[in-house]
């Protein structure tokens, strides 16, 4: 019986240990980040490098009413275009859900992340996140771009 007591008091402890790595991570990814670079491959095999975008994401605490699952909610902003979107983030996958309406995905600007849902993801830092894909079909261009890499500093 000692020893099934010291089993149950262990698996308390390492599920809340595991709750508070999460919800670190959370909160580390709560708020609003920068586009600061965008890099991919166009269909001529160029690459390309935007270092210059308005484009803002903003990862918020506020779970999704019709999915308390998991989703939580956010909006990106680039100029005067502003889109909202479910999110969920797989810390032990690295991979990101970024969930957009199709006909919203139709009428993003090149540097807008979110044209695919799955994207992977890593910190390069604290304060800077970097989202990655092999694919992309950019809408406006209607083309296929690759090797596709969004680079955010949190503000």
């Amino acid at each position: 019986m000692k020893y099934f007591s010291y089993i149950v008091l262990l698996a308390i402890a390492a599920n809340f240990s595991c709750k508070e790595k999460y919800v670190r991570k959370l909160e580390q990814i709560s708020g609003t980040w920068k586009l600061n670079k965008l890099e991919y491959q166009n269909s001529f095999g160029e690459y390309i490098i935007i270092n210059k975008s308005k484009t803002l994401l903003t990862f918020s605490n506020e779970i999704d009413s019709k999915n308390p699952y998991g989703s939580k909610l956010g909006v990106i902003k680039n100029d005067n275009k502003s889109l909202n979107f479910k999110y969920s983030f797989d810390f032990s996958s690295s991979k990101c859900d970024l969930d957009f309406q199709q006909s919203d995905k139709e009428s993003m600007p090149i540097d807008i992340i979110g044209k695919v849902q799955v994207y992977n993801f890593h910190f390069i830092d604290k304060s800077t996140i970097e989202f990655y894909a092999a694919n992309e079909f950019d809408y406006p261009h209607k083309q296929i771009i690759k090797h596709i890499r969004y680079t955010f500093t949190k503000m």
